[in-house]
């Protein structure tokens, strides 16, 4: 079976070990294979640690579309890749930033949203690390989820340890581990 290698993404989930095994075996030339976890958020937990969290000095504003210009991180690249366009995510997805001299050093934006789902995607400038940035912007995302219903989601790459530790601070536990796959770009 073929499959054409593109410049579009295409990310498949799957539910069980047996399949798992059947891409790897049948599609290994078309999809990488990337070692994931996904977390389970503890609404409860959350409100409990609400007023902890919220110990921040740092503006947090919605992400409009000049932020998507200026941003280093969620590029308008970011938004066609993974909503189509800015425009469908400005209407369909939701984010926060954190802004310092005209410069947005910590984002947190939905990379999926449907179903009363929403994945969190988060980024902190280098230069801002471990500062509790991106604890302060999550935290005003998953207001955001409570506020209209909608479950945060939090997945990472097995590998990505601080952000499983900032999972955890933010209430989200039991990790199980999954395998992602996403179609191969031409040359890979």
């Amino acid at each position: 079976m073929a499959i054409e290698k593109t410049e579009k993404r295409f990310t498949l989930f799957t539910s069980s070990e047996e399949w798992e095994m059947m891409i790897e075996e049948y599609f290994s030339n078309a999809f990488r294979n990337i070692p994931r976890m996904t977390f389970q958020f503890q609404r409860e937990v959350f409100e409990d640690r609400r007023i902890e969290l919220n110990k921040n000095t740092y503006e947090i504003k919605r992400i409009d579309k000049s932020d998507i210009e200026r941003s280093n991180e969620f590029t308008e690249d970011y938004y066609k890749e993974y909503w189509g366009s800015k425009e469908v995510f400005l209407n369909n997805g939701f984010g926060f930033c954190i802004e310092q001299d005209g410069m947005i050093v910590a984002e947190c934006v939905s990379i999926f949203r449907g179903n009363g789902f929403a994945e969190i995607d988060i980024a902190t400038h280098e230069a801002h690390q471990g500062k509790g940035l991106a604890q302060a912007v999550a935290t005003r995302f998953i207001e955001q989820c409570i506020q209209n219903h909608i479950t945060p989601c939090w997945d990472c790459n097995v590998d990505n340890i601080p952000s499983q530790k900032l999972a955890s601070k933010l209430s989200f536990h039991n990790p199980v581990e999954y395998v992602l796959f996403v179609r191969k770009k031409m040359g890979e």
